[in-house]
């Protein structure tokens, strides 16, 4: 009976002690168990997702790949490749000569293994002036040959356009700010065609 008694005082503090820390561990646990099932959830739809955007371009009569995650989509064709999201990567084959705003992210982006035609679509949060700034020098160098300039201010929003030629691509370059970018983020659009 002693023997006993002696195995039950601790199990009967264990108890003690649980019931009053039991609340708080109960209720981890649920959060846990909250956000597997979220996650879970999210992952499912994000193969949903996946599978009918493939069924969509074989109804087209193209062969694809779609990936899917909280942040992105990026599609791959035998034509190329497009992404959009929270800074998507640029597009496998795109030309490193192209210069890209240090510390921006890339909010869009397509490659076309046709037709040799690149897009970039840009965000920083750096002053128009900085950005339309580094476009006119890197573009009067490496390669490149800067053409027309156009710069209109429309109610206080920039908006420069750039055209330049090297490496045998055509690009144009377009930095606006202000226009229906309340943030005062600054967009910056690339697009490319072979020349």
């Amino acid at each position: 009976m002693r023997k006993n008694l002696l195995w039950s005082v601790p199990i009967i503090a264990l108890v003690l002690l649980g019931a009053g820390c039991g609340e708080s561990l109960g209720k981890k646990v649920d959060d846990q168990v909250d956000s597997a099932q979220a996650t879970a959830s999210d992952k499912i739809a994000q193969e949903a997702a996946e599978r009918a955007m493939e069924k969509e371009l074989e109804k087209n009569g193209q062969d694809g790949n779609v990936d899917v995650d909280d942040k992105s989509i990026s599609i791959t064709t035998g034509e190329g490749e497009f992404a959009i999201g929270e800074n998507v990567a640029l597009p496998s084959g795109f030309p490193s000569e192209i210069p890209i705003y240090n510390g921006s992210k890339i909010s869009t982006a397509s490659a076309s293994s046709e037709t040799k035609e690149y897009s970039a679509s840009l965000n920083t949060e750096d002053t128009y002036e900085d950005v339309v700034s580094f476009y006119k020098d890197a573009l009067n160098s490496n390669g490149w040959t800067l053409g027309d300039t156009n710069t209109a201010d429309l109610n206080g929003s920039g908006f420069t356009h750039l055209e330049a030629t090297g490496h045998d691509l055509s690009l144009n370059v377009t930095v606006t700010s202000g226009v229906s970018f309340g943030d005062g983020k600054i967009q910056i659009l690339l697009a490319t065609e072979a020349k």
